[in-house]
């Protein structure tokens, strides 16, 4: 990558960011992205892999899952009974891709020629007459 060979050989990021047009964090963020390459792993930012609270639980989410359990609600308070501590939000982001596809039944469509068919809406349409009397159609 020329921009690597360019900062190896002493090049300033922001001489880099003038030369090729990009802004300096895009520059420094490519030259971290093909140390990262490079390395194989992510470089330590101080960031550091967190556990789910969900983890010890997945096994059950999964088994109520398949018995046809798909409310989220219900197993929250399932797995809340058991010591889960966490958010029904964790809990609906594993099960969405868990979810069985749905698919919307398909209607078949009722054609009719003119005049063999007709409409109407029953119901009643209160209306004052000239006279003040109050009618219902």
């Amino acid at each position: 990558m020329e921009i690597r060979q360019l900062y190896e050989a002493g090049v300033s990021i922001s001489e880099l960011a003038r030369r090729f047009g990009y802004d300096r964090k895009t520059i420094r963020n490519a030259l971290n992205s093909s140390v990262e390459e490079k390395q194989g792993e992510r470089a330590s930012r101080g960031e550091r892999k967190r556990g789910s609270k969900l983890e010890p639980y997945k096994d059950y989410v999964k088994q109520r899952m398949q018995l046809g359990v798909l409310n989220a609600e219900r197993i929250l308070r399932e797995i809340r009974e058991q010591g889960y501590t966490g958010g029904i939000t964790v809990l609906r982001e594993f099960m969405k891709p868990l979810r069985p596809v749905v698919s919307a039944k398909a209607t078949e469509r009722y054609e009719s020629d003119p005049g063999e068919q007709a409409q109407i809406d029953l119901g009643a349409f209160p209306y004052y007459d000239s006279h003040g009397q109050r009618r219902t159609i």
